[in-house]
């Protein structure tokens, strides 16, 4: 597209300059007719064309620039999400182990409160087997 550009640029300042050699040679009604009819609007519309082009060259230069930087924040992205998927594994392996762990704390607890009165019944006895 740039060596388009700058063809279109170089054929534009042709005829612009071929124009303005001929514009005291060529200066009459047909002249003026054809300048203002053709010609003036051409270098006008040549030139708002040809400032668009540059603008769409640089635009997509940076969507170019923007779809790079976008294949590599996906990678990253991509690459962040394996990381957490793994430590979310391993979250919930933790969660599992520990729901195990509190139900046999539940359990042990409630054994070991059981076992109170008995205790608290042996130790009355031994306290008054010392008396």
């Amino acid at each position: 597209m740039h060596e388009a550009l700058w063809s279109m640029s170089q054929r534009s300042r042709s005829l612009q300059d071929l124009r303005k050699d001929i514009r005291n040679v060529w200066n009459d009604e047909a002249a003026r007719d054809v300048n203002g009819r053709y010609l003036d609007p051409q270098e006008f519309e040549d030139d708002r064309m040809r400032t668009a082009l540059g603008e769409q060259r640089e635009l997509l230069v940076q969507a170019a620039q923007t779809l790079e930087s976008t294949t590599d924040l996906t990678l990253q992205i991509d690459e962040c999400s394996a990381f957490v998927t793994e430590k979310l594994q391993f979250a919930e392996q933790d969660m599992d182990n520990s729901y195990s762990e509190f139900d046999l704390y539940v359990h042990y607890n409630s054994e070991a409160r059981s076992k109170f009165p008995l205790v608290l019944e042996l130790i009355d006895h031994a306290n008054a087997a010392c008396e």
